[in-house]
């Protein structure tokens, strides 16, 4: 007698906090490496601090806060963030080592592990492609230290393919060269199918072409791949 075939059947997923499950579908959801990549001026650190200082986002969902921005001092929305977080105008490998000392003391899945989100703002830039630093491979393992990791840049190729891949959240802004957006929509065009490449520049005039300040927030972790306008509209 034939023996019956074995099926496959769907294991709980137990990635993901507890603490974060009441978030709105729409949002990110931790663990998160969350890319904001749009020129000056295109409400980036807009979004970053309603992020983390609206009740309906981010607000309260992190025990600690870690920002390290290149405007610190120049920006008022950053210096707001300076008045409620630990912050600093550059970066440091001892800012990452320093995590990984702190939070590595706690399992990733120990409900005592201090929820942790790290803002890395116009931080970034080609000379991370040159060299050796702590934050690339800190990337690869970063859901077993922190709970999201939010990385702002002008230019999407600033950031190391090392770290471009741990993605999970894409929020584009407004582009004022073109060139920049073919280059988003070269490395992630594909996401959205056989004709992904068209398809992308589609959603991207959609969000952009009439207003400022407008948002395409690509859900790479969703898989199919889910696209919204502001959070509020899905449009893919």
């Amino acid at each position: 007698m034939d023996k019956t075939a074995p099926v496959l059947y769907k294991v709980k997923d137990l990635d993901g906090d507890e603490r974060f499950q009441d978030l709105h579908v729409n949002l990110p959801r931790p663990p998160s490496c969350c890319v904001l990549v749009g020129s000056i001026k295109s409400s980036k650190t807009n979004t970053v601090c309603n992020f983390l200082l609206r009740n309906d986002m981010f607000k309260n969902r992190f025990d600690i806060v870690r920002v390290l921005s290149a405007t610190l001092h120049m920006d008022k929305k950053m210096q707001l963030l300076d008045k409620y977080f630990h912050c600093d105008d550059h970066y440091e490998d001892k800012y990452i080592e320093a995590i990984i000392k702190s939070q590595g003391q706690y399992q990733k899945d120990d409900p005592n592990r201090p929820t942790y989100c790290l803002v890395l703002d116009d931080i970034i830039s080609p000379e991370f492609n040159k060299r050796n630093n702590s934050l690339a491979l800190f990337m690869t393992k970063m859901r077993h230290y922190i709970d999201m990791c939010i990385i702002s840049v002008q230019s999407i190729n600033h950031i190391p393919p090392l770290i471009r891949a741990q993605t999970r959240d894409l929020i584009i802004a407004k582009q004022q060269n073109h060139k920049e957006v073919i280059k988003l929509m070269e490395q992630y065009g594909g996401l959205l199918g056989e004709n992904g490449d068209k398809k992308f520049l589609e959603l991207y005039n959609y969000v952009h072409k009439d207003q400022m300040y407008q948002l395409m927030y690509m859900k790479i972790s969703e898989n199919p791949i889910w696209v919204l306008k502001n959070f509020n509209e899905r449009i893919f």
